[in-house]
């Protein structure tokens, strides 16, 4: 019997651990599944929303054909990075737990410089690849 329970604890413990695990993605693994799209920036209640379509399971085309299909990869989250008007963007992927999805969520950008601004995505290495401009304008 405490076996079986010390069985249990240690795979729970294990799925924990792997749910939370993430890799950042490299560009041509955004390529893979599909590309990344930028689209028009919004200001909701005084933060900016980037809206951002990548979807690492590789089944939807944004700027790229998808050569690459994922059923166990999962979009953690995307990070940024704002220097000056440029912007960088990191996808990182995981294992999937319940709540996790391929598609990446559109960003939050609190403070932001209006105007126009180019978006890079920044690999691990340093490695940076143009997205796309886009223009912050208070409407």
């Amino acid at each position: 019997m405490m076996k079986n329970i010390v069985a249990i604890v240690l795979i729970g413990a294990a799925s924990i651990a792997c749910s939370q695990v993430e890799n950042v993605a490299s560009w041509r693994f955004i390529q893979s599944v599909g590309g990344m799209a930028i689209g028009t920036p919004t200001k909701t209640k005084g933060v900016w929303i980037l809206p951002i379509s990548v979807d690492v399971s590789g089944l939807k085309k944004f700027t790229s054909n998808p050569t690459n299909l994922n059923s166990g990869i999962v979009c953690r989250r995307i990070t940024s990075q704002i220097e000056g008007k440029t912007i960088y963007l990191t996808v990182h992927t995981g294992i999937p737990a319940k709540t996790d999805s391929a598609k990446c969520a559109s960003i939050e950008m609190k403070s932001m410089i209006e105007g126009k601004h180019d978006v890079f995505y920044k690999e691990q290495n340093g490695n940076r690849q143009f997205i796309a401009e886009v223009e912050f304008v208070d409407r």
